[in-house]
């Protein structure tokens, strides 16, 4: 789900069930951003991508678009 910083309320993430939901972002720092809303918020969520996808990506690890 894509959801800008801007307009990001940890209230309005869908409810991971069972999976683990980590945020991202290109390089990390609006990840981490959202992340302390989400603890402000006591959201259930604890996890960022530090580095960003592009670190995802430097890394060689996959992505799968449109999925």
């Amino acid at each position: 789900i894509n959801l800008p910083l801007s307009s990001f309320d940890p209230a309005a993430l869908p409810d991971a069930e069972d999976k683990t939901l980590v945020l991202n972002c290109a390089g990390g720092k609006r990840s981490a951003m959202a992340l302390e809303r989400c603890a402000v918020a006591q959201a259930a969520v604890d996890t960022h991508l530090a580095g960003g996808i592009g670190a995802w990506k430097a890394a060689g690890l996959p992505v799968v678009r449109g999925a």
